[in-house]
């Protein structure tokens, strides 16, 4: 018969909400790239500081398509980012992690 793992280990709680938010990102650098025409370098730094919600200031060519897509990152990001980090915290304080451990 077939352990349940997911409910033992604490840390398959947070497969998920890091898996939307590499998604998020991957999404975003590939449409700046098609897009803006960027190089990938260009646009993961755009991306990462956009979902951070760090903003980026040297940002000098942005197309009307850019900044639609850079508004809908940061509401969806921020928002990820915030979820991802509150259920790794919600992780540490219950102490979870530490009785899986032992």
């Amino acid at each position: 018969m077939k352990k349940n793992t997911s409910a033992k280990n604490p840390i398959f709680r947070l497969i998920t909400p890091i898996a939307i938010l590499f998604t998020l990102l991957m999404i975003t650098v590939f449409t700046y790239v098609f897009i803006e025409r960027w190089s990938l370098s260009d646009s993961l730094f755009l991306a990462v500081t956009t979902l951070t919600g760090i903003g980026p200031k040297d940002v000098a060519h942005i197309s009307f398509y850019g900044k639609i897509i850079t508004i809908c990152v940061i509401i969806l990001g921020l928002g990820i980012v915030g979820y991802t980090i509150s259920k790794f915290v919600e992780l540490m304080l219950e102490g979870d992690i530490i009785e899986y451990r032992r």
